[in-house]
Parts: C-alpha cells; structure tokens; sequence
C-alpha cells in the first residue's frame, strides 16, 4: 500500500511528486482446477514465474463491452456478450483489457472454460474491484494488479469514481506497465476534457510508478482503454508516449464508436458524432508497434431470449488489437510498416510574416514584380500541390491552384491598386492616414484561379463622399483598369479588375484619433496584416458609420480566424484550400446561391483546425475531421462558432436560420443566412458523401479515395426539371449590372419552392450561372435551379413552379433599361439553352470594355419594374458621375420598404423590427418576420427599425435603407 497523503505532506514531498499518487496493491487472480473456483495469485511468485516466460511477440485488445444498465430490452447482453467473448478468443490475445465490465459480465467472463484454462484475472468473480462497473485485466502471463485512482481524493472501494487498473509485468527482464483506464466521458456533468486531461495528468505518472524501481528508469508501458476523448485532446500526448493507430496507420481514420454504422451506438450516442474512443497508447523501449486492427466493427446474428435471430454489433464501440515484436537491440524499436502512400504535409512556418513597405504616391513604373518575392515565397501550404507524388499530381490537375506566374500577376496588380490608391487619397486627403489591406480569403492566404481580391481601404477622418469620387476618377483613367462599377450594398464596393485580377474594395472612415499602424504598409495575402483590429477602441468603433463599421469587420474577422489557427496556420491554409476546391467542385460554394461561401468555408476549416489539432497532421487526417465533425453536425441545434461568447449570445431564428455559421468578430451574425432549407439538405448531403468516402477508403489505395472525393458534381443532368434563368443584355455595362441584381434574387426561388414541397423533394440551385452562346445578345447567361418531386412527372413539377413561384422579383432593377431582358422558363434538361463554347471567350469580351462604365446602384434595389424611376441610369454618352446627395428622391411607400426587406438577400431579416399603428392601444412594435400582412394593412406601419435605428418613418419622412 502506498503512503497516503498526510504522510505525504509530513515528509515534505511535492504534489507533481508521482509518489504521492495513491494506489492500491490488490491480488490476481488465477482459475484452480482442483478447487474449480478462481483464487488470489501471490504477487511475488508471479514476478519470478514470469521473468522466464518472456515471448518475441505480445498481442494485445481492448475493447468497451457496453454495460445494459440503459435499454437493456434492446442491447440482448447475455448473446452478444457471448459473441463478443468468441471473437476475443479467436484474437489469441496475450493481453485482453475490457471496460465496463458489470459483476453479471464478469462472472459470464470468468465462467468461460478458455479464459479459464489460459488467463490470469485481475478480479474473482466475487467482484472485488468491479463496483456498479469497471474495468477487467486479463494475461496469460502472471502480474501484479495495483489500482490507482485517477479522480477523486483517494481510493474507495465502492465507488465509481474513475480509476485504472494497472497490471505489471516482468517481460525481458524489464518492468512492462499496462493500465487499463476508461476515462470520463461526455455525459458527465462540467468541463468533461479538463477531467479527462487531469485523468490523463495522473495515468502517465502511474505509467512510472512500479514496485523496485525509478520513475527515471521509464519503464515500458502500454495503455490500453476507453478514453473517451476525440483526436484534438489525444494529440497533446507527452514525449515520448505515442499513439498506435496513427503511428501505424496515419492516413486512416481508426473510428471505433461510430452511431452512423453501429446501430449499438446509434443507441447510445449523444451527439450522434462518430469517433476514435478507443486507442493503444506506448511508452516502449522492449517493444516495438507492428500491426493495429479494428474487431467487431461487423454484425454478428444471435439468437434472442424469444428465440427469434436478430443481427446485431457486438457492443457499442470497436474493439483494437495490436502486436507488438521485440526490438532489433536493446532500446532500439524494429521497423515500423507503415501500409500508405505518402505525401507531403505542410511545412510549419518558422518565420514571421513579411511585410512589403511602400510609399502612398510612389509612382506606378516603382511597383515590380520583383519587389514582392518574399511574399510569393511565403506560400508553404501550397507545398502539397507541388510534390510528384500521385495525389499532389491529381490535387493540382483539379484544383485551380495559381501558379508562380499568376501569383505574381496578382501582386503587380496589388502594387498597382495601392498606386492608384494612394494618387486618389493625395488629390481629396493629402494629409490623411490611410492603409490598404487585403481581406477575405486572399488575406487568410488562400488564393484560387479566377478568385476576387477582397480590398479594406481605411483612412482617418475621410468621408467615403469624398474619397470614392476621387478613386473612380482615378481608376477610370488607367487602362490597366476594366469593368468598373460600384455597389451600394450595405457596404458599399467598387468593383474593378486591374491588370485582369478581379477586385472588390471597401473603404472604411476611420476617426481622426484612432489607432493606425504607420508607415502604410503593403500587407497582403499570406501575411498577416500589421494592423491590430483588436487594439482599436470601442469608441472608435462607435464613432464609425454603420458602412464602416460593417467593412472595418472583414479585417476583425479575418484576425480572430488568424489567431483561432495560431502556429498551425500552414495547415489551416491546406485544410481551406483543400476544402474549397471540394466545396467548388461539388457544387456546395456560393453565399448569394444559397450555399456557404468562401467566408463561411473558412471559419468551418478555422473550427476544426483550432479545436481537433495541436500538432502538424496529415492532409487526410484533416479532411477525415473536418467532414466526420460536420456531416454530423445538428445543424438545426447548434451554430458553429470560432469565439464562445458568439455561442452564448448569438440568437437563432428557426424560420430562417438553417445553417449557422457565424462570424468571428462581433456583432455576431450568420454569415450563412443564405442557406436555405433546400441548400441545407444538398450540403448535408455532400458532407455525408465526403465523410462515407473517408471511412470505407481503402489504405493501400488512398489515390482512389482522393479522385471519389474531388470528382465534380453533374447538377445539370440530375434533376428531371430546370427553372431557367437567362439574364441578357446588349452592353457590358448593362450585362454586369442586371447579372449581379438576378444572381442576388436566384434564392428567393428556392425559398418560395421550400414553402410548397415536402421532405422527399429536392430543389438544388447550381451554384454559379452558365455562359450561353450568343444568338439575340452578346452578353447572355443562365442559372439554373434543378426540382425533382417524388414520384412526379415534369409536367405536374411544371405547374406546381409556375402556380407557386413568384418570378417579378427578378426583373424589379432600378436600373432595368431596354438593353437589358430576363426570360424564365421550365425546362427539361435537353430543352437547356445552348452553353457558350468558350465560356472563358465572355470573360475576355468583358474585360476588353473600357473602364469609363458609368456606376449604377444594383444589389439590393427592388424600388419599380420600369426605367423612368430609376435615379440612377445614365446613357451611354453620360458621363459617369455618383448620385447627388442633395436631390431628395421620391420616398418608398411601406410596402415597398417591406417587399424589399423580404427578398433582397443582401438584408438580414432578424434585424429588423416594424412598428404599426393598432386601433386600440397605438403604435406596436414587432420583429419583422412576425409582422401579420394578412390582417394589418400596409399603410397601417410606422415605421422600419434596424438593430434599434430608425430606417424609414412616414412621419418623419426618413427613408435611409
């Protein structure tokens, strides 16, 4: 018996002493056949029997058998705990652990004749150790049982507290400790990892403690159990114990309790989540890993107490059995087999971010190629797409992956908007602080072919009047700039492409006083930005328009996922970039469409990088995690979060919010709020296909499963009907406006088509518009929305659109002109228009046009159907110019006001409250979506409130939406 802990302290000894670890010596067990009944094995004489039996291989199991203390009507113990033992035995284990053991289990165990004529029990059927349940040792090699607590303040013999059974044996003439543990798990009460951590803490201290010796001599160990834990708790194993199943076989997932195959799971599961409970952890110098196998993960049929043949798992979880050989020479491990393919993971960046400094107004001839090497050679993660192994090989033919010399495209072009920049803020605001940052995707470090820059301009005390004139002069005079335009959406974007690199600039007023990092630096993508998000002042941030505060986000954002990701950053970049390239090719990316976009990909990679990994995973481990964590996911409970206080205080609408994923910063909000209940079924889906691809992949072949995975969805050709969308006109500048109104409008189809088809149905929008061959129009696309209506025919699915879709929405621009024609109609997938040949050939027309477009608001106006209203259309000989601030327009009536808030995807409908006037008790507020139009009149409302502020008021005559 070991000190206890008075003793302890009396003596002085230090509480991370191992020492002070209480334990208790307790007998083994060996089955008499003389007596015909087990008895206590003397610890001694057990030593001296084994130290000259020591075998060249040892196999060891460990499985959970599932106690029936919950449904046992459904669990049928006695015939699958038989089954269980008969598949055990044919293991030929030298080693067998077992969790929870139950005092029924163990007396069935103990009664069977081959565990009888071959094992040593660390219990007796009387039960000494296994209270309510608990764990089972079982050798055919003699050994000394101790019982060490791993939680609670000392050792109580009935109790359920956790606690491992340790077995030591003399193996070679050295000390082999194997404890046998089942840790805390999930449906206990309060921080369950910290308890398993500590639990941890105190079974790797156990792992020295043995009779005679040295915590300093390390003996062997090999621990064996249930622990309970998902892989980002179990990869902060201490040096130099390690993991079996990842040391053997890292490309594969090793799930052991897994509710979507195991219907015994599928009974016990909480969160329905799948996972690697189980593992065989080392700390060996004698021994060396070999080999590492899953048992029972197959049905097995038994025979009910009624009689009646049922098929069934053997238990919840998995079992493992590993064998282990006898190293070469003494502390020298044998070689290891490990039975995959390999490839190169990401390399850790040991270096900070670099930073490009370059003065506002150099001039444009200064910004080179050349100048910007460090940042081309920042981009580590993209090691993997360059290797010649045969996945990087396939990843980079499907990928678009950009390569050094579009890369560095890309930056000239950065160098050349900061230039224009800066010669723009010089003619309004010679004086002003400015900076340019890239954001979004870019500015993670994630960069796609054909990918828009996402651009913050901030600048102090520079009102977006006076600075955004001044920029669309300067870009219309360069030719290096084409398709300018500006949308006015909540955050106002000028949209251009220089040098042919699509842009997307916001501009954010900063106050006079705020915290700007001098000098401007030229920070973008694969370096972090210079400029601290978090330092500046909450009444800086108050200080801002709503338009500012709502750009200044993107950059909040983008630093909260930076940090989420710390160190592991190169392999947050590989995980997103293999994510999204998947997400593309499958068909599931885009935010206006009713899918998750980039930004939205990105805090799900951020989440499971932050959360699952500590240490440089492999590619596949990170796609396994990432798709197993959210193809499982109860997307109608939970949000996903990368902050907890997003998690407490973020308030999920159920008619609206299908998917949440929100955002890093504050305020907090959906950053999927465009995912519809349709949407949600095909991500769902394609989420489940991703992680059944993982799970069944075989690991002699991983190429295969990586070209099932990445291989591109047929959307056009899987659905027996297509609503049509063809968006036509006869300018360019015409084209990009009406495209980017329609495309923000395409969802509201689907949503009016989730109101009147069932469960069964599939609606599924393809997730990008399809350039069509020129034929009244020369700029022509279409998008397309698939149905398919169980056990229905087109024509029926043809009516049920046509009676139930509204259509006008689509054509309701402000800024609609002759040039510019919508046609919708029902089509079966061979009446489909005819796609552009080249569909790059529209992209290059595109970007032939001159860069003098006139600016035109687009997203988010839905104000009339016809021409003459629209304030804001120019012809084509007009010179470009912005709306004039002091032109009072014509005031919205309430029911367009409302129309607006219900179909404009650009507007959150959480955020906004109508007030109307009731006849008997005044003006009442409400949230919007709760706002009666059947009952109450429009011309009845008030006013529109957004998050608190006043948007319209026919009283005050305020119309600011």
């Amino acid at each position: 018996m070991s000190r206890s802990k008075s003793s302890s302290k009396a003596q002085g000894k230090d509480k991370n002493d191992i020492s002070s670890v209480e334990s208790n010596t307790t007998s083994t067990f060996a089955y008499n056949h003389d007596l015909q009944c087990w008895v206590a094995s003397s610890p001694s004489s057990s030593l001296s029997r084994a130290a000259n039996t020591s075998p060249s291989t040892l196999k060891v199991a460990t499985w959970n058998m599932l106690f029936d203390f919950y449904h046992p009507e459904k669990l049928h113990s006695p015939q699958r705990i038989q089954s269980l033992l008969d598949i055990l035995r044919s293991t030929d284990a030298d080693i067998i652990a077992l969790q929870e053991v139950t005092p029924p289990f163990l007396q069935m165990i103990l009664a069977t004749d081959w565990i009888r004529a071959k094992y040593f029990a660390s219990d007796c059927p009387d039960a000494h150790t296994v209270q309510h349940y608990g764990q089972l040792l079982l050798a055919t090699k003699p050994f000394t049982t101790i019982i060490y607590p791993l939680s609670g303040s000392k050792y109580r013999k009935h109790t359920t507290s956790k606690q491992a059974v340790v077995g030591i044996f003399q193996l070679h003439g050295r000390p082999l400790v194997v404890p046998v543990v089942h840790l805390t798990s999930d449906r206990a009460s309060g921080d369950v990892a910290s308890k398993r951590d500590k639990q941890m803490q105190t079974l790797f201290k156990t792992c020295s403690m043995v009779p005679g010796s040295k915590p300093s001599d390390h003996p062997d160990c090999i621990v064996l159990g249930d622990f309970n834990m998902k892989d980002p708790e179990a990869y902060a194993l201490p040096r130099p114990f390690t993991d079996v199943w990842t040391t053997l076989r890292p490309a594969e997932a090793g799930i052991t309790y897994d509710p979507r195959e195991n219907t015994m799971a599928a009974i016990t599961t909480l969160s329905n989540m799948p996972g690697r409970l189980d593992r065989v952890i080392t700390r060996v110098q004698t021994w060396a890993p070999r080999s590492i196998e899953l048992i029972g993960n197959n049905k097995v049929t038994i025979t009910t107490s009624k009689g009646d043949h049922v098929e069934i798992f053997p238990s919840d979880h998995y079992g493992l059995v590993a064998t282990f050989s006898q190293a070469t020479r003494e502390g020298e491990p044998a070689a290891v087999v490990q039975p995959h393919i390999s490839y190169p993971a990401p390399r850790k960046s040991t270096s900070s971010p670099s930073t490009v400094a370059a003065t506002p107004a150099a001039p444009l001839a200064e910004y080179t190629t050349a100048a910007y090497a460090p940042v081309l050679s920042a981009q580590k993660h993209l090691a993997l797409f360059e290797s010649e192994d045969p996945i990087s090989r396939f990843l980079s033919s499907v990928l678009p992956i950009p390569d050094t010399d579009a890369l560095a495209k890309r930056n000239a072009a950065l160098a050349l908007l900061h230039g224009l920049l800066g010669t723009a803020m010089q003619a309004c605001a010679p004086s002003s602080v400015w900076r340019m940052d890239v954001v979004g995707s870019a500015g993670l470090g994630v960069s796609m072919q054909g990918d828009d820059v996402d651009v913050l301009v901030m600048a102090q005390a520079t009102p977006w009047v006076t600075f955004v004139p001044a920029l669309i002069k300067v870009l219309q005079e360069a030719s290096e700039v084409t398709r300018l335009r500006l949308v006015p959406a909540t955050v106002p974007i000028v949209q251009a492409r220089v040098c042919g690199i699509p842009f997307d600039l916001q501009y954010a007023c900063m106050p006079a006083d705020s915290a700007m990092t001098l000098p401007q630096p030229l920070a973008y993508y694969f370096s972090q930005p210079s400029f601290d998000a978090s330092a500046l002042r909450d009444e800086d941030v108050v200080k801002m328009d709503p338009a500012s505060r709502a750009a200044f986000a993107s950059i909040a954002d983008m630093q909260v996922i930076i940090r989420s990701v710390g160190a592991s950053r190169d392999d947050f970049l590989t995980l997103l970039t293999l994510v999204r390239g998947w997400a593309s090719l499958r068909g599931v990316y885009s935010h206006a469409l009713g899918y998750i976009g980039g930004y939205g990909w990105s805090i799900l990679a951020a989440y499971v990088q932050s959360n699952f990994f500590s240490d440089s995973p492999s590619p596949s481990q990170m796609l396994y995690e990432f798709f197993s964590t959210f193809a499982t996911w109860r997307w109608e409970q939970a949000a996903v979060a990368l902050e907890f206080e997003g998690q407490q205080t973020f308030r999920k609408n159920d008619k609206k919010d299908f998917m949440c994923i929100l955002t890093a910063s504050k305020p907090f909000k959906n950053s999927a709020r465009n995912v519809t209940r349709s949407t949600r079924k095909v991500i769902i889906e394609e989420l489940g296909r991703a992680y059944d691809i993982l799970t069944r992949a075989d690991s002699a072949n991983p190429l295969a499963a990586y070209q099932t995975l990445f291989a591109k969805s047929d959307v056009l050709h899987e659905a027996g009907t297509y609503i049509q969308i063809q968006v036509s006109a006869l300018t360019s500048r015409e084209y990009l406006n009406f495209v980017g109104f329609v495309e923000s409008r395409v969802v509201s189809v689907v949503q009016q088509l989730d109101q009147v088809v069932d469960e069964t149905a599939r609606v599924r929008p393809l997730d990008h518009a399809v350039p069509l061959a020129p034929v009244n129009f020369p700029f022509s696309c279409a998008y397309y929305v698939g149905v398919a209506l169980n056990a229905s025919t087109h024509d029926a699915a043809k009516n049920l659109i046509l009676a139930s879709v509204d259509f006008a929405p689509l054509s309701r621009f402000r800024g609609k002109t002759d040039g510019m024609h919508l046609a919708v109609s029902v089509v079966r997938p061979e009446e489909m228009l005819a796609p552009a040949e080249d569909e790059l050939a529209l992209d290059s027309t595109l970007d032939a046009q001159p860069s003098d477009l006139p600016l035109e608001y687009t997203a988010g106006d839905t104000w009339s159907d016809t021409a003459s209203e629209a304030g804001s259309v120019y012809s084509e000989a007009e010179p470009p110019s912005l709306p004039d601030p002091s032109v009072k327009a014509r005031m919205h009536t309430s029911e367009e006001v409302y129309n607006r808030i219900m179909w404009d995807g650009h507007l959150n409908k959480e955020e906004f409250i109508v007030g109307y006037e009731d006849r008997f008790v005044g003006v009442l507020e409400v949230p919007f979506e709760e706002f009666d139009t059947a009952n109450i009149p429009f011309h009845r409302i008030r006013t529109f409130k957004r998050n608190q502020e006043v948007v319209w008021d026919r009283k005050a005559r305020i119309d600011v939406l």
